[in-house]
């Protein structure tokens, strides 16, 4: 028999959808231009949709290097640097650091 939902769960599924969707957005790419801020724009709406605040301002100098840094993984692994791609449940935990519950 499943688990039975609690809200501790719900809130944890929330945080794993919104990192789904925040990395396929940005791992796809579909824009020229606006696919990070699009990305982040919509795991935050889906959050807030949730039940979280979300903050404002948001730390922007720590967003936009996650966002980037994100972006940018599989060039840098594709120019041969050592690095081991962010999960979904890490870039979940990242959104855990920027909201208000």
């Amino acid at each position: 028999m499943p688990d039975e939902p609690t809200l501790e769960r719900a809130d944890e599924v929330a945080d794993l959808k919104a990192a789904a969707l925040f990395h396929s957005l940005i791992k796809s790419h579909p824009f020229m231009d606006g696919t990070k801020r699009t990305a982040l724009a919509a795991a935050l709406f889906f959050l807030e949709r949730c039940g979280y605040s979300i903050p404002t301002p948001l730390p922007l100098d720590p967003v936009v290097k996650f966002c980037v840094s994100l972006a940018e993984e599989n060039l840098r692994i594709a120019q041969g640097e050592k690095l081991q791609p962010r999960s979904i449940p890490e870039i979940a935990a990242w959104f855990q650091t920027l909201l208000i519950r």
